[in-house]
């Protein structure tokens, strides 16, 4: 008997688990950019000046795309 429950355990289980999996394959993913990157420019300097390129270049990535989603709300 389904007592309004769309999700049963079993979907709700697999869910936690691709969820589970997702995680563990983006902190592999970071942990291997960061290696490669150490192994790239091993100065940390340029890491440093690497690293700042690239937050600016990911937050102006997210205030543009945060501007299109506001823009076609409207």
């Amino acid at each position: 008997m389904n007592s309004g429950h769309t999700m049963g355990v079993l979907e709700k289980e697999l869910m936690f688990v691709s969820a589970k999996a997702f995680l563990r394959g983006v902190g592999v993913g970071l942990v291997t950019g960061v290696v490669a990157d150490m192994m790239v420019n091993p100065r940390p300097k340029a890491r440093k000046t690497t690293v700042g390129k690239t937050m600016e270049k990911l937050g102006n990535a997210m205030d543009s795309a945060l501007d299109s989603v506001t823009s076609m709300k409207h």
